[in-house]
């Protein structure tokens, strides 16, 4: 798979091993026959012993042939350090999937780029690349963008706020975790209708799984388990609505405000299972709940008939 391959020299070495194999297969085969009838009686094991001697000078003479034409195929690429991607390649389906040889074929597209990066950012810092000659002195006067702070809260914020959010949702119990270090995970159950985990960072939303009120979740190891979905369908369609609910409130110049927002919108779902659809007026639509709601007036929609 190199670039730099030299046919000829690939051509001119199959071509000698395949003479040296002729050869070796002479050899064999005239070992196999022993003495025979068309040598003379006379100093016959002489006449073997001198064919024999000529065959394996032949020999001699393709192996040197051989040895040539590797000398003239260049230095071997190195070997690729895959880890264990080179067991691929010990797949017996190997021939039927090209999966190892675009790996190696990516790393050497890689390594290629990672040598010439030196050379390409030498060229790229002579050329500022600006549109504009803008006056240095002129950069003090901008106006400097408000920080983001929604990632660097400090734990006690989190949990005064946490706190103070609690008391807005009398039906809604709030338990704040630390299993990850500082990062606070949240333990949200809502009435008698479900469970959720929100992971966050600062006060900014990360991740959301939502389960029903008789699930838990904690693995088998005793380990709090923040990947694994619902076994209900109804709850991992919620666990979707959710996810998307925490982009649309994504904010971290006003996280507090955007935590406060979700767990409004979340809070939204202590009727989940007896509240109508304002569209079909129906509390069942394909064996399910509305599980949508509108992320500003909080209608509640099945997915099916949402705007």
């Amino acid at each position: 798979m190199a670039d730099n391959v030299n046919l000829e020299a690939v051509n001119k070495g199959l071509r000698s091993v395949k003479v040296l194999r002729s050869t070796v297969g002479e050899l064999f085969r005239t070992l196999a026959d022993g003495l025979k009838a068309s040598h003379v009686d006379e100093g016959k094991d002489m006449q073997y012993l001198t064919e024999l001697q000529s065959i394996l000078s032949n020999i001699n003479t393709r192996l040197r042939d051989l040895e040539t034409a590797v000398t003239l195929l260049g230095t071997p690429p190195p070997q690729l350090h895959l880890g264990n991607t080179s067991h691929l390649s010990l797949d017996p389906t190997y021939d039927k999937s090209s999966l190892y040889t675009e790996m190696v074929k990516s790393f050497r597209w890689c390594d290629k780029v990672h040598e010439h990066s030196s050379h390409a950012h030498a060229i790229l810092t002579q050329n500022s690349l600006k549109r504009s000659n803008v006056n240095p002195l002129l950069l003090a006067k901008r106006v400097r963008r408000t920080p983001h702070n929604g990632y660097n809260m400090s734990p006690q914020n989190v949990d005064t706020f946490i706190t103070g959010l609690q008391r807005l949702f009398p039906d809604m119990t709030v338990d704040v975790l630390r299993p990850f270090g500082s990062s606070a995970v949240l333990k949200i159950t809502l009435a008698r209708t479900l469970k959720a985990l929100v992971l966050l960072r600062g006060l900014v939303i990360e991740w959301v799984v939502v389960k029903g009120f008789n699930e838990d979740f904690y693995g088998e190891d005793e380990k709090l388990d923040m990947w694994s979905g619902s076994h209900y369908k109804v709850f991992q369609k919620v666990t979707d609505h959710a996810n998307a609910a925490m982009l649309h409130f994504y904010s971290p110049l006003m996280p507090d405000r955007a935590l406060k927002s979700f767990v409004t919108w979340l809070h939204s779902y202590a009727s989940l299972f007896s509240a109508t659809c304002r569209r079909c007026g129906n509390r069942l639509h394909n064996n399910m709940p509305p599980t949508w709601r509108d992320v500003r007036s909080l209608d509640i929609f099945h997915e099916a008939c949402k705007p």
